[in-house]
């Protein structure tokens, strides 16, 4: 009897133990926590397996992901994933602004109060309790922890890739000396099944400072100088979207100057003036730490880099912030005690003339101005099985135009369709090998590249086998539209090519594992453009 009251008091001991905890995998690089989190891990697995668009694809670690979790694509996390995103839109950086305010697998307690904005697009905090209580029935069930746990050496490499990548540069330390301010903590967060999708997010402590958190896509292999920025970008913004909101006011006074720019900012999901004032501000503060960080040079490429994308005030702004920094290292003055001033200076400025909304400048982003875009895959290569296959990766990425942007038409047509259908009111995305596309062949000694004998002739020559080269062009029946081209050396490395972070520049170019080997912009009063070496 004595054994059996034994084994029923161990019973309901064990059962009434907290449920074990993961931990981030840590480094660190002066003030900045750099991380792979659990919460953001799990989050991502379970995106995966309900075909969230926004996630890494065919990757080593996503396809891993795939294999692993396969038993679990029928559960409930999975399908509530799918339901807040049709029904909601519940996606881009609310997904992880949710998990983030809930603790460690495999308890996930709320332990930060859900935002307005988040109970919002997620269609009520009813909609989360759901959504938390699935995930934490797939984390127990699924096996993530063992997953989890014999990944570590992998993000461990990936942690120490970002180390290296800082080369002694502490951010932190920039940011604080730039704004004369701080926040209560700085956590940057590697998500490897992020696609090529950064977040800015930022969770208030009990301190009523902030803990901030830059969520950045990718495994490691980052471009210098380019992961600089986004990682100011992020921070950035959480020292001025409160101080916009602070001066809401005095933001209505330049309003004007957002009528030229409404259009093409609202394209870009930047629909009212507040919200593109911060990303001009944001932007321009950037270029002045990149100055900061690497010369004069660099910091003026950041400033033509962030005009092409259609932020025309950035310089007015450069200029009344050299002001404030002569203020602040004369006399201490913070960026907060300076900002009105900034305000004034763009309540007096005149708005920008002649900005053409549609314009194609030789940025790829610009291809999709034109509210049309015609999507051309290719037929012309022995292997039809491949060919169907990327007929059919074409007409996905039609339907993620169709469904994350305004364009008002977005067709699928075959090359030879392309070659005998006027394409002269369209932005052209053409896939596929030059040879293997008709279209892009009957035009390619038009193009100021060449690929030939496995070799790419671009800005240099390229020749690993692995290659993807991501690139746009005047549309060859109308140069006032442009186009993208999607190429490799072999039809096998087209399929998944958007998932390779593009759209800044002229052109990009990656090797296999997503590492950059150039990008660039072309001389587009050259013609035909050529190459800016």
């Amino acid at each position: 009897m004595k054994k059996i009251i034994l084994l029923l008091v161990l019973l309901v001991f064990c059962f009434s133990l907290p449920a074990k905890k993961l931990e981030p995998v840590r480094t660190s690089v002066g003030k900045l926590n750099v991380s792979v989190d659990p919460r953001t891990e799990l989050l991502g697995v379970i995106q995966i397996m309900a075909d969230y668009p926004l996630v890494t694809k065919n990757s080593p670690y996503s396809n891993e992901v795939k294999a692993y979790f396969e038993p679990m694509k029928d559960s409930k996390a999975v399908e509530v994933t799918r339901m807040l995103l049709q029904e909601y839109g519940f996606s881009y950086d609310a997904p992880v602004d949710f998990i983030l305010r809930l603790s460690q697998p495999l308890q996930l307690k709320r332990i930060v109060p859900y935002s307005e904005d988040v109970k919002n697009r997620a269609g009520g905090e009813a909609n989360l309790s759901v959504y938390r209580d699935a995930i934490r029935d797939f984390a127990k069930k699924s096996g993530f922890e063992h997953f989890y746990v014999s990944k570590k050496e992998f993000y461990e490499r990936i942690l120490a890739s970002v180390r290296e990548m800082f080369q002694g540069r502490d951010l932190v330390k920039t940011v604080e000396e730039y704004y004369k301010d701080s926040c209560n903590s700085y956590n940057m967060i590697i998500c490897p099944l992020n696609g090529n999708h950064n977040y800015g997010l930022r969770l208030k402590s009990s301190n009523d400072k902030y803990d901030l958190y830059p969520v950045i896509c990718g495994e490691g292999k980052y471009r210098e100088r380019f992961f600089d920025n986004v990682i100011l970008h992020e921070f950035n913004h959480s020292f001025v979207n409160p101080l916009t909101e602070k001066y809401r006011d005095k933001v209505e006074l330049s309003k004007k100057l957002f009528e030229p720019i409404r259009e093409f900012m609202t394209s870009k999901s930047y629909g009212e003036w507040k919200i593109t004032l911060d990303e001009h501000i944001v932007r321009a503060v950037a270029a002045r730490m990149m100055e900061m960080l690497f010369g004069k040079q660099v910091g003026a490429e950041w400033v033509i880099y962030e005009k092409k994308q259609g932020f025309v005030y950035i310089e007015p702004i450069i200029e009344s912030l050299k002001r404030f920094e002569s203020l602040r290292d004369s006399d201490g003055v913070t960026f907060a005690e300076y900002f009105p001033n900034l305000l004034s200076m763009l309540a007096d400025l005149n708005p920008v003339n002649n900005f053409d909304t549609a314009a194609f400048n030789g940025i790829i982003d610009r291809v999709f101005n034109t509210g049309k875009i015609a999507v051309v895959y290719p037929t012309a290569d022995c292997n039809q099985e491949l060919i169907y296959k990327i007929k059919q990766y074409t007409a996905y990425v039609a339907d993620f135009i169709k469904q994350k942007s305004t364009i008002k038409e977005c067709v699928v047509i075959s090359d030879s369709v392309a070659l005998s259908k006027p394409l002269d009111e369209y932005g052209i995305l053409c896939y596929g090998t030059i040879e293997s596309n008709l279209f892009l062949s009957h035009y390619k000694e038009t193009f100021p590249f060449q690929i030939k004998n496995g070799e790419l002739f671009a800005d240099k020559k390229y020749n690993d086998p692995s290659l993807r080269f991501i690139t746009c062009l005047p549309n060859p029946q109308n140069n006032k539209n442009g186009m993208i081209v999607y190429t490799a050396f072999k039809n096998d490395n087209i399929l998944d090519i958007n998932s390779y972070s593009h759209g800044s520049y002229s052109y990009h170019i990656f090797s296999g594992n997503r590492t950059v080997l150039s990008e660039g912009f072309y001389d587009t009063k050259s013609v035909p453009w050529k190459f800016i070496k």
